[in-house]
């Protein structure tokens, strides 16, 4: 199972992980194929919590997402957002 869990130099830890290759071609909504947040800390035990939030969700807009429910527009300058690197 990927971890999704990533740290920059500074000590803050991320959710990190690719677009799926299924919904890569919704450019209007993923300017790249990886999404990047910020999870809010730089202890490694709170991070691993979060990161399974931060995944839990990203997984329930992607199968939105892939049965063509349509998001509100401050869903998807959330989604828009947080895939910029």
């Amino acid at each position: 199972m990927p971890h999704y869990l990533s740290r920059r130099n500074g000590g803050g830890y991320f959710y990190q992980r690719r677009v799926p290759k299924d919904l890569r071609h919704r450019r209007d909504v993923f300017k790249n194929q990886f999404i990047e947040e910020y999870l809010g800390t730089s202890d490694r035990t709170v991070a691993k919590r979060k990161v399974a939030a931060f995944n839990a969700r990203w997984e329930a807009t992607f199968e939105a997402m892939r049965r063509g429910e349509a998001a509100t527009a401050e869903q998807l300058k959330r989604i828009q957002l947080a895939a910029q690197l």
